[in-house]
C-alpha cells in the first residue's frame, strides 16, 4: 500500500506520481487534505481559500476514475479538514493506520507501508524492489526542475543532505539518515510499535525516522530515484522549499555557488569526541565524575571541552542519574544514552558546535574530501 498526502496539488497530480508504473494491485491511500481556515492566523490565509477550491477539485477528479485502486481519505470537505499545526504528518498518519488495519485483518499481503508525495514521480520498478530486513528503508531520490537556476539550487542542497548524513555516520552516530516523506517505506509492525505518524505541520518525517531508528534499523533501497520536483517554498520554516528558496535567493545576490555555506567539519571532530563520551560513561560509573570536573579545566582540546560542555548543557548528567538508579548493565545503559542522545539532540549538537566553528563553502568542503580520499 501506498500512502499520498495531497494538499494544492494539480487534478491529475497522481497521473504523474504513477506515470512509470503498470502494475495495478497496489492499493493508493491518498489524503487528500486542507487545514481549518479558522485556524490559520498569518498572512497565508488569504491564499486559502484558492488552495482549498483546486485541493477539491483533486478530490472530485479522484472520485471520477482512476487506472489504480483507490482508496480516498476525505479531509478536505468543510467540517472534515485538519488543525493546520497537525499538517502532513497527521495526513500520514491517517493513510498509514489505515493501511496498519488492512494488513492486519489480512486484507493486504505485503507487510510494508510505502509513502510518497504528489510532487514525485517513482521508478517503474518501485513496487518490486528487493526491500532490506529492517524497521524502514529509504529510497534514493533526486530533485528535478526545468529551471536550469533552481536544478543548480537543488543539487547544492542535496550535498548539503548528503554531507551531513554522511559526516553524522562517520562520527559513529546511528541516527546519520536523510529524512523525506516521498522516500519512505515502513514495516508494519515497527509502524505499530512506534504508535505511527507524529502530527507535525513539518518534519514528521524527521521524528518518525528518529523514532524507528531507536528501535530497529533504517537501510537504504539501491536502484534508480524516485524524481522529487524542485519547488520554492516558505510554507514552513523549514524543509526542502524553503531552503531551496534561501539558496535561490543567495545565488541571485551573487551567483555563485562556492558561497553557499555548510557544515564545519569540526562540528563533527566534536560530535565524535561526544559519542566516545557516552561511550566511556555507559562502561564506567566512575568517568563521569572526571566527565564533571573536565567541564572546569582549561583543556587544550577545545573540541574535547565544548563536546563535553553542549553534552551537559543538553542534560546528560540528569539522564545518566537516571540510568543509574536502574539494574542494568553497560550495554544496556549504552543503549538507553544513544537513545536519550537521539536525532534531534545531535542536531542542537552541531548547531551548538556552529558558533564555535563557523560555516564553510560546501564545494570547498566536497574538494578537500576529494583530494584526501584520492591521496589516500
Amino acid at each position: 500500500m501506498l500512502v499520498v498526502p495531497i494538499f494544492n496539488e494539480q487534478s491529475d497530480c497522481l497521473d504523474s506520481v504513477f506515470k512509470n508504473i503498470t502494475t495495478r494491485d497496489t492499493l493508493i491511500i491518498p489524503v487528500v487534505n486542507a487545514p481549518e481556515q479558522t485556524y490559520v492566523r498569518d498572512s497565508r490565509v488569504q491564499y486559502l481559500p484558492e488552495k482549498i477550491e483546486r485541493t477539491i477539485a483533486c478530490l472530485d477528479a479522484l472520485r471520477r476514475s482512476s487506472p489504480f485502486p483507490l482508496l480516498i481519505v476525505d479531509r478536505v470537505t468543510e467540517g472534515q479538514r485538519i488543525p493546520p499545526k497537525e499538517g502532513v504528518g497527521l495526513a500520514r498518519k491517517i493513510g498509514s493506520d489505515v493501511a496498519l488495519s488492512l494488513i492486519a485483518q489480512n486484507k493486504i499481503k505485503s507487510r510494508w507501508i510505502y509513502q510518497t508525495d504528489a510532487d514525485a514521480v517513482l521508478p517503474s520498478d518501485y513496487f518490486f524492489r528487493n526491500l532490506p530486513v529492517a524497521g524502514a528503508a529509504l529510497f534514493p531520490f533526486k530533485h528535478v526542475s526545468r529551471d536550469t537556476a533552481l536544478q543548480k539550487c537543488a543539487r547544492l542542497y542535496e550535498l548539503h543532505m548528503e554531507y551531513y548524513e554522511k559526516s553524522l555516520s562517520e562520527s559513529g552516530s546511528i541516527f546519520g539518515f536523510t529524512a523525506l516523506g516521498s522516500t519512505m517505506v515502513i514495516e508494519a509492525s515497527t509502524y505499530a510499535a512506534v504508535r505511527g505518524f507524529p502530527k507535525k505541520s513539518a518534519g514528521e518525517d524527521f521524528y518518525m525516522l528518529n523514532k524507528i531508528r531507536k528501535l530497529t534499523q533504517i537501510k537504504s533501497v539501491a536502484g534508480a530515484p524516485i524524481e522529487i520536483e524542485a519547488r520554492l517554498s516558505d510554507r514552513v520554516p523549514f524543509g526542502t522549499g524553503t531552503n531551496l528558496k534561501k539558496i535561490s535567493s543567495l545565488l541571485d545576490q551573487d551567483g555563485s555557488e562556492g558561497d553557499f555555506k555548510s557544515y564545519n567539519e569540526l562540528c563533527f571532530g566534536a560530535l565524535k569526541c561526544a559519542l566516545e563520551h557516552i561511550k566511556q560513561i555507559s562502561r564506567n560509573p566512575e568517568f563521569l565524575n572526571d566527565f564533571r570536573s573536565r567541564q572546569s579545566q582549561n583543556t587544550t582540546d577545545k573540541a574535547e571541552f565544548l563536546a563535553i560542555k553542549t553534552l551537559i548543557d543538553l542534560g546528560i548528567i540528569k539522564q545518566v542519574d537516571q540510568i543509574n538508579r536502574q539494574r542494568i548493565d553497560p550495554h544496556q545503559k549504552l543503549q538507553q544514552l544513544t537513545n536519550w542522545f537521539d536525532a534531534l539532540k545531535t542536531l542542537r549538537f552541531i548547531n551548538q558546535m556552529r558558533l564555535e566553528y563557523p560555516d564553510k563553502s560546501l564545494l570547498a568542503i566536497m574538494k578537500t574530501k576529494k583530494q584526501k580520499h584520492e591521496s589516500i
